[in-house]
Order: structure tokens, then sequence, then C-alpha cells
């Protein structure tokens, strides 16, 4: 039986969960002002998907479809250099 845990889901990709659309922070970050020529907090935004590790599990497991490789149009050379 596969263990439902994030490292075996469906949605994981490069350890993020991409489940749902990822979700937009606002963030203050230290720029350089054009009208006071001083350095500012100014907003900027940022969208990620959540991070997650590969013990982490949510509820939402979704096995993993593993579809088979169709080598039936390459050639010999081509599937031995594969």
């Amino acid at each position: 039986m596969t263990q439902c845990t994030c490292i075996t889901c469906f949605y994981n990709d490069t350890n993020s969960c991409r489940r749902y659309p990822p979700s937009v922070s606002i963030v203050l970050v230290p720029r350089m002002s054009l009208v006071t020529q001083k350095t500012e907090l100014q907003p900027t935004d940022m969208a990620c998907f959540p991070a997650v590790q590969g013990e982490h599990w949510c509820g939402e497991w979704k096995e993993r479809e593993e579809k088979p490789v169709d080598l039936s149009g390459m050639s010999s050379w081509q599937t031995a250099t594969e």
C-alpha cells in the first residue's frame, strides 16, 4: 500500500504543493524612492506555491498516475542510448 504523504502525492512538484493556485502576498522591500532619493520600504506582490516536505500530509492526497513510456516510434539506436 502506498504511503499517503506529500512525497507520493500527484500534486507535489519539486517540494511545492500544486493542489490550489499559488497564494499572493504583499511584501515590503527596501527600494530607492524616486521622489525622496532615499531607501524606503515599498510594497511588491509575490506569488508562490506552499513549500512541503516529504512527510507532510494535508488530507487531499491523490495517487500519482504512472504512464507507460511508448517506445514504438523510436529506432533501436534511440532506445539503446536513452
